[in-house]
């Protein structure tokens, strides 16, 4: 199927951004959460943060968009996870 509106991005292209441009240090491990057609309850945030990086350990949302090429854009525009900084979703 064609992409009408935009740009995707995939579960692949988010590791891919995260991995190039080192947003994250190795010792957090981080949950990709990306819009799918009937997403999981506890997962849906909303319109504006239906993808968004997760912290496994202490379940902070750590960066959030509304899709996931937008959020691969953030990821390559020099997002970085800085623990002090107040962003995302705090769960």
């Amino acid at each position: 199927m064609s992409v009408k509106n935009g740009n995707i991005a995939r579960e692949m292209d988010v590791w891919n951004a995260l991995k190039n441009h080192k947003a994250i240090p190795k010792d957090i491990k981080v949950k990709i959460v990306l819009p799918v057609a009937y997403p999981d309850h506890k997962e849906n945030k909303g319109k504006q943060n239906r993808a968004y990086l997760q912290d496994i350990k202490t379940n902070k949302i750590l960066v959030a968009a509304p899709s996931a090429y937008q959020l691969v854009e953030r990821i390559e525009n020099g997002w970085k996870y800085e623990p002090d900084k107040k962003e995302g979703l705090f769960v």
